[in-house]
């Protein structure tokens, strides 16, 4: 579940570096596609979900073994049943074996 202090973070902010990853999404706010792009630099199990400002899952992009090096996933605003998503604030969770972190977009349609 998240909550109202996770909302403090600039939903302007486009690139968000780590050390061995770097996480862009873009553009943001988005009304038709969001591109999640990110660089690993040790392969394994990396989880994307997206998130409503509830905590409730919306959708998973990935949730599969990737390789080093760098990958892009792309949220159309659909849900796992392929509805179309409320406008809105959404919450993009990206988990690998290195760090996990969660970043706020804005869905406008």
């Amino acid at each position: 579940m998240f909550t109202k202090s996770d909302l403090k973070t600039n939903i302007n902010q486009i690139e968000i570096p780590f050390e061995g990853r770097q996480l862009s999404l873009y553009p943001n706010p988005f009304s038709e596609q969001l591109t999640i792009s990110t660089s690993i630099d040790k392969g394994g199990i990396v989880y994307v979900n997206v998130y409503d400002i509830m905590g409730r899952l919306v959708k998973t992009v990935c949730d599969s073994y990737l390789h080093p090096g760098q990958h892009e996933f792309i949220w159309r605003g659909r849900d796992n049943i392929d509805n179309t998503a409320n406008k809105g604030i959404y919450l993009i969770s990206f988990i690998d074996k290195q760090k996990s972190e969660t970043r706020i977009v804005n869905f406008i349609k």
